[in-house]
């Protein structure tokens, strides 16, 4: 998970204060990470996403992966979305990367290169198998593409709004009771005398 500002703060306070920027070092090589899913093709890794399937990734230390993707001249690729539009027709779409690999972030390789393995892991060795897909909600879809990107205000407000729908959902039946029993006539009624009664006090404070 990527550090709070409060933690990284404190990590900052602790290596001022023993003097040993070490400390900052670790943490940043602990923390800092990608996802990466091993896939066929680009088409193919398309095709399955816009079906409603999420890659499976494994998770590499940022510093070894950006060198990996050097080392072996690996072609890397993000997932973005298109450009149009109307939100309905809109397709997800893998774009090589040519610039800087960010943290945090989840980026696709092709298996003859990755040299995927399940007991091994990712040995950047060779041809290996793909790390797979599962099936996921649309709802759900959107909140993980997007998680570690920078998204833009209309992103960002739509996805907020379809996470507070879903929660609206689940919660409906018991806000509509506590509702009832909190605006009864007699809760009301309750309500107005004790504001009378705050107000007469100011008053008198006076």
């Amino acid at each position: 998970m990527p550090l709070t500002i409060s933690e990284a703060i404190g990590i900052f306070e602790r290596a001022f204060r023993v003097r040993d920027p070490n400390e900052i070092e670790r943490v940043l090589r602990e923390n800092l990470n990608v996802q990466v899913a091993v896939i066929d093709s680009k088409e193919t890794a398309e095709n399955r996403i816009n079906e409603g399937y999420y890659p499976l990734t494994v998770r590499v230390p940022y510093w070894i992966f950006v060198s990996k993707v050097k080392e072996k001249e690996l072609n890397v690729y993000s997932l973005e979305q298109e450009n149009i539009i109307s939100e309905e027709s809109k397709k997800w779409k893998l774009e090589e990367i040519y610039n800087e690999i960010l943290p945090n972030r989840t980026y696709f390789i092709l298996k003859n290169k990755a040299g995927y393995h399940p007991h091994l892991g990712l040995t950047f060795e060779g041809d290996g198998e793909v790390t797979g897909f599962e099936k996921i909600g649309e709802g759900e879809k959107a909140e993980k593409f997007v998680a570690g990107r920078e998204q833009t205000w209309e992103k960002h407000a739509v996805g907020t709004l379809g996470r507070a729908n879903r929660i609206l959902k689940i919660y409906r039946p018991f806000l509509t009771d506590w509702a009832k029993n909190v605006f009864s006539a007699q809760n009301l009624n309750l309500l107005i005398l004790k504001r009378d009664q705050v107000l007469l006090e100011i008053e008198n404070a006076e």
